[in-house]
């Protein structure tokens, strides 16, 4: 172009059709440039076709609209959150522990850890679960269901499937009926001295007996039960724990604390429950049993 058109030596600070050239600071204005570039560049750089190759170009500090990347190897982030559209989350932290959440196409959410005595529990469609103790609603298993309602045990007649139980642990419940076959070991104790027997013990037990033995029952609470048999020909005692309750002998009270003994006979046996927090009833027996202190 004019600029440099006969130019020897030393330039001058010229200028000519839109093209600057500065001698004392050595730096070309142009408002446009065709072919390769070298050199550093400052300033807007545009066009429809603009390659910047070598070096790693740390001077570059800004630009905008790019169409098409290669790969990026190295480098920090730290613009804006990427949106979700465009494969980011749309936050720039996220709470330890917790989980995360889809918002359609807004930022993701998060719900806060919950602790180890809490389950997660949904919410449905566009609702975020939250963390519980119970589980408020009906939960489907198969065909058929198993669930509490508010904290609330559902009536046994809801549950519509039976229930299979394989454990060396007791099945027990403080209210309601079985029913059907219960199937399972007895739990059978053989001693000399007899004992006091706990609670937790006196759940589908029986006590045999090698010698004289005083057995001593917990206090009565519905749905325990005991039974007693004797191996050897040994009187067999059994005492009501509190001195307030009171054993029936096939219906007949035998009085309020009072202690019941079998004759001595091997064979003997009987089996009592507690019908409420104060009664004990003949469950079924054999031989003869009678008031020890009428």
């Amino acid at each position: 172009m004019g600029l440099f058109e006969s130019a020897t030596g030393s330039l001058a600070a010229k200028t000519d059709a839109g093209a600057t050239y500065n001698a004392g600071t050595g730096v070309l204005t142009a408002t446009g440039f065709a072919g390769p570039l070298v050199g550093n560049v400052t300033g807007n750089c545009s066009g429809t076709a603009a390659t910047v190759t070598e070096g790693t170009q740390a001077s570059i500090t800004s630009a905008a609209n790019l169409v098409t990347v290669g790969t990026i190897g190295t480098g920090t982030w730290e613009a804006t959150d990427v949106g979700v559209a465009h494969g980011g989350t749309g936050v720039s932290t996220l709470a330890d522990g917790g989980l995360v959440i889809g918002n359609a196409a807004g930022a993701v959410e998060v719900v806060a850890a919950g602790a180890t005595t809490e389950i997660l529990v949904g919410g449905g469609a566009s609702t975020a679960p939250v963390w519980g103790t119970d589980i408020p609603t009906a939960v489907t298993i198969g065909s058929a269901y198993v669930y509490r309602v508010g904290g609330t045990d559902v009536a046994d007649a809801d549950v519509v499937d039976d229930i299979t139980v394989t454990s060396t642990k007791a099945l027990s419940a403080t209210s309601g009926t079985f029913s059907g076959a219960l199937t399972g070991l007895l739990s059978i104790e053989q001693d000399s001295d007899g004992e006091t027997i706990l609670t937790a013990e006196c759940a589908g037990s029986m006590w045999e007996n090698t010698g004289a033995n005083i057995y001593v029952l917990p206090g009565a609470a519905p749905g325990l039960n005991c039974c007693f048999y004797a191996i050897d020909a040994n009187v067999i005692t059994i005492d009501p724990a509190d001195g307030t309750d009171t054993i029936y002998l096939e219906g007949v009270t035998v009085g309020a604390g009072d202690t019941i003994e079998s004759s001595g006979a091997i064979g003997e046996f009987i089996c009592l429950y507690a019908s409420d927090a104060t009664i004990w009833r003949t469950l079924g027996m054999s031989g003869t049993w009678a008031d020890s202190n009428p």
